[in-house]
């Protein structure tokens, strides 16, 4: 016979990680309430079909399979995964040339070896720089010709689509003490980050568009008000956004420790977002699983995926990050077509054609998230994630920002999911007692 406990939990948001919180409870038997303040789950998770395909226009890739918890809940839901990643990638310079084998082989060691070199300079510093700060010490002794600037400028761009911000935003020393990785190659999902998404949320209450005001805490429990109502718990699980903290948008009574509100101050949140374009027909090479451009000049494009390998319709999806992404979130669909339709001819001449339908996000923008990801920012440290891990009271934290190891990531977002319901289950009482948590 399935029972439940005594307690109940709310778990605030339905991203990836209030789903991991909820699936961990429920499976304990907990009695669990999401509230959700959108129409739908998955919170920067975002399976979009209005191209007429599934196209994920937040969070995408697997980043690495050995260990990685979101592979492995593909397995076990035998959810479609495809290879995804820089290893197939097109590479197109600015007058639209392919890069052959021959000349990366040729003028991308020096790029190639430019992380190495950063780590390096990291551990001999005593004081944190930006990564900008820390590539202009390293070219000041390294002498580039025009090519190796080239694959330089490419790296750069990929430094600042990975955390979201420019290299003079973000911490040297973070490359060395922050965020680690999975092995094991890059993977998408050609039916979408939903069926990850749905095989969480089986069986768990959930309540959309239930948008939180405040919350309320003390040792009897937890109050949650939203615009529909107020809810009552023996403890919560809160994973807004650090976007979303930072603005304050809901109100904590009590107030949170001052370490939690000076993280939430201090950190900054990244921004990454997508332009998904369907064509009458393809003008790109069919098999490649990215386009990248090394460029004379850094490019605002940080790649083109490449989705009618999987999908067999004529769709690019352009990525843009940093300050090239705020820069377009205030412009206008139409101008950011016309941008990215002028740069496709670029590369590809009047092969390119203009797009007949696209779907443009802008995170930043976004009530329910203002960003992408967290970022770690010259003088911030990685122990300031800890701080919004830590419970306070009957409030557990979970999201990627709280995730020290993973943080900026869909794995981070769920392996602190986890954490957060284990905290709780650690602390409950047996049913015969008054609370369940001590």
């Amino acid at each position: 016979m399935n029972t439940r406990r005594a307690g109940n939990i709310i778990v605030v948001g339905a991203g990836i990680a209030g789903l991991a919180a909820a699936r961990e409870l429920v499976d304990k038997n907990f009695d669990v309430t999401i509230l959700e303040s959108r129409a739908r789950a998955g919170g920067r998770i975002w399976t979009d079909h209005s191209l007429d395909v599934p196209i994920d226009l937040g969070a995408a890739w697997i980043h690495g399979k050995s260990k990685n918890p979101i592979y492995e809940l593909s397995l076990r839901n035998q959810i479609k995964t495809a290879p995804c990643g820089f290893s197939n990638s097109v590479l197109i310079d600015d007058r639209g040339k392919q890069v052959s084998l021959i000349q990366k082989l040729k003028f991308a060691s020096r790029a190639d070896r430019i992380l190495p070199r950063l780590k390096r300079l990291a551990k001999q510093l005593d004081r944190d720089i930006s990564v900008g700060e820390g590539i202009r010490k390293i070219l000041e002794e390294t002498k580039m010709i025009d090519q190796e600037v080239c694959f330089l400028n490419r790296h750069l761009i990929e430094f600042e689509a990975m955390n979201g911000a420019s290299i003079d935003e973000q911490s040297l020393f973070a490359l060395t003490e922050g965020s680690i990785g999975f092995s094991g190659g890059d993977l998408i999902f050609p039916n979408g980050y939903a069926e990850i998404l749905e095989s969480l949320a089986s069986g768990v209450r959930i309540k959309y568009k239930e948008i939180v005001e405040s919350v309320e805490y003390n040792e009897g429990g937890v109050t949650v008000v939203t615009n529909r109502g107020t809810h009552q718990a023996d403890a919560a699980v809160i994973t807004l956004p650090l976007g979303v903290l930072k603005a304050g948008r809901v109100k904590f009574s009590p107030a949170l420790p001052a370490s939690m509100q000076a993280s939430i101050s201090e950190l900054k949140m990244g921004l990454f977002n997508k332009v998904a374009m369907r064509f009458s027909e393809i003008f790109w090479p069919k098999d490649c699983d990215m386009i990248e451009i090394v460029p004379a000049k850094k490019r605002p494009v940080c790649q083109f995926i490449n989705w009618y390998k999987y999908s067999k319709e004529p769709i690019l999806i352009g990525c843009v990050a940093a300050d090239t992404a705020k820069d377009w979130e205030t412009e206008s669909d139409e101008e950011i077509t016309w941008a990215m339709s002028a740069l496709l001819e670029r590369l590809f001449g009047k092969a390119a054609t203009k797009p007949i339908a696209s779907t443009i996000t802008r995170w930043g923008q976004d009530e329910f998230a203002l960003g992408s990801y967290s970022v770690v920012h010259p003088g911030a440290t990685a122990q300031q994630f800890d701080a919004l891990a830590e419970p306070v009271g009957r409030l557990f934290f979970a999201g990627e920002a709280t995730s020290r190891l993973h943080q900026g990531t869909v794995p981070g977002a769920y392996i602190s999911g986890v954490r957060a319901a284990k905290q709780i289950a650690e602390r409950a009482f047996t049913k015969a007692k008054t609370n369940y948590l001590n």
